[in-house]
């Protein structure tokens, strides 16, 4: 097979200073070595700025004011880099984001990332069944192939709309135990939909011992933003389990954490163990949104799935521990 991009990828424009939650706010933006040798070339006044505003520590990033603003980000939340020397002089990640790329078994897939407000906007907000186009070379790999096969299998799972989406959810994690029992075996072969145990690991995930104990888990984490930890610590004292699921939102939510995470699992095979992360993470969110639903100026569902994403998606450590928690945990 070959890998895949979705519809809404081309249609994708940065919204600039119209962005509530902006991009060059709150990170560390790192420079790449090209980018580096044009800036430390510039002359001039806006040359001497840009020598004062790179720090060399480590790896060589834009430097921040106490607000935690690129000190390149004027007061109309515009980028000064790119007024004075053009779009061509922005560094590979501001250049990119929120695009991300995935390299695996030959294939090279594109997505967009729904810590971006409008990519989330594109993604969250359409009514539409998201269509994933072939993209690029076939796979070279035998087990990037069977994975590719099986993200196939559960995106249909997940976009039957005769169904609930919890029924969807459910099955899409028997799909995936059903593929990791069959990977384990080096039986690369697709699972028949109809042959999926009759049983509810919904439940068994969001069961209450289960929420307290990822409600926590998640607090433990390194945490960049104090709202996230507020929200979950609100979550964490709320005793409502509501699990509704029934907007199109928690489909495209779904489908968007499966296309971006499932084929990592040719990293560690552990093809449950995404299908099970895609889940967690959407009632990571569903459990903050019954805590904050009822309060004034309450957050929105896709602004929690923005905050779940910078804080879980665009790092790492937190990706990997969440990973590491759910390794052949069944």
């Amino acid at each position: 097979m070959r890998g895949k991009i979705p519809d809404y990828y081309s249609e994708f424009a940065c919204i600039g200073s119209r962005c509530r939650n902006n991009c060059c706010i709150g990170w560390e933006i790192d420079i790449d070595p090209d980018s580096l040798k044009w800036y430390m070339a510039a002359a001039g006044d806006f040359g001497d700025r840009l020598a004062q505003g790179i720090s060399m520590e480590d790896v060589p990033h834009f430097r921040t004011d106490h607000d935690g603003r690129c000190v390149f980000l004027n007061q109309e939340n515009l980028c000064d880099i790119y007024i004075q020397m053009g779009e061509d002089a922005l560094c590979d990640i501001c250049t990119q984001h929120p695009r991300f790329h995935h390299d695996c078994g030959g294939i090279r897939e594109s997505g967009l990332g729904i810590a971006c407000e409008e990519a989330g906007r594109l993604i969250l907000d359409r009514q539409s069944p998201v269509i994933f186009m072939e993209h690029g070379p076939f796979s070279s790999d035998e087990t990037v192939d069977f994975l590719l096969n099986v993200r196939e299998q559960v995106f249909h799972l997940l976009q039957n709309r005769g169904i609930s989406m919890k029924e969807r959810f459910n099955m899409a994690l028997a799909y995936g135990r059903q593929a990791q029992d069959l990977m384990n075996t080096d039986c690369l072969e697709i699972a028949e939909l109809n042959s999926m145990r009759n049983e509810d690991l919904l439940e068994k995930l969001s069961a209450p011992q289960e929420r307290e104990f990822w409600l926590a888990f998640f607090q433990d984490l390194d945490i960049m933003d104090d709202r996230w930890r507020i929200c979950l610590e609100k979550a964490s004292r709320c005793s409502e389990n509501n699990l509704n699921f029934e907007d199109t939102f928690w489909e495209q939510l779904m489908i968007y954490f499966v296309f971006r995470h499932l084929t990592a699992a040719s990293d560690d095979y552990n093809i449950y163990g995404k299908i099970r992360f895609c889940v967690l993470s959407c009632l990571i969110i569903r459990w903050i949104l019954n805590a904050v639903t009822n309060e004034k100026h309450a957050m929105t569902q896709m602004d929690i799935a923005g905050l779940y994403s910078r804080e879980i998606e665009y790092s790492e450590e937190n990706l990997h521990a969440v990973w590491d928690e759910l390794l052949f945990d069944s």
